[in-house]
């Protein structure tokens, strides 16, 4: 999305590009909120595709724990940044990494069996360490994005319509994968969530 910032531009943003870049960024959320979704490292859906694949009670455990393990690179990720300057470019390199790795999901059911659960391990903290690199960036860049008095506002309404439509596909896609409870349904599923993100990039 091309967003500009006062940061990239070196200029003020009149209040047509502010209005665009703040629907744009709720445009964004909404797209991305699947991929997010599915692919929280302590998510229901991520721990199914992984009890599809045999994992064990301690490999869920694991992947839950990816989160809170990874949780130190936002400090590099900031430090990066600072040095890097141009966030737009670094959010969407971050982002893009971040989102297209999961797409290794498909590849898991042509591996042998106890090669897959680490390969998932390996797709999901490949992804949630650039997500911290992502999420700083976008912080970051936001903040420049829209003025102070109208953050509180702002992102009550863009987290309000993220929720709303995570709730709605959350269930429908529950609804699909009773009906499709194999690795192919939960692939299908993940593969999907990281296609509309990557069109949130665009």
């Amino acid at each position: 999305m091309e967003l500009k910032t006062q940061s990239d531009t070196n200029a003020t943003l009149n209040p047509y590009a502010i209005r665009r870049g703040m629907r744009l960024s709720i445009l964004e959320g909404a797209l991305s909120q699947p991929f997010y979704g599915l692919t929280w490292p302590s998510g229901v859906f991520l721990a199914g595709l992984a009890l599809a694949l045999g994992a064990t009670t301690f490999q869920i455990g694991l992947l839950a724990a990816l989160g809170p393990l990874l949780s130190g690179v936002n400090y590099i990720a900031a430090r990066w940044l600072e040095r890097f300057k141009k966030r737009k470019l670094f959010y969407l390199g971050s982002s893009a990494v971040h989102r297209t790795v999961f797409l290794g999901v498909l590849l898991l059911p042509f591996m042998p069996e106890r090669m897959r659960i680490p390969a998932l391990i390996g797709i999901v903290a490949i992804s949630t360490f650039f997500g911290c690199f992502q999420g700083t960036a976008w912080l970051s860049w936001i903040a420049d994005i829209v003025p102070a008095a109208r953050r509180g506002a702002f992102f009550s309404r863009r987290n309000m319509i993220c929720t709303a439509v995570w709730l709605v596909i959350s269930v429908l896609l529950g609804k699909f994968l009773d009906t499709h409870h194999t690795v192919n349904g939960f692939n299908l599923v993940f593969v999907g969530g990281v296609i509309f993100s990557l069109l949130a990039l665009w």
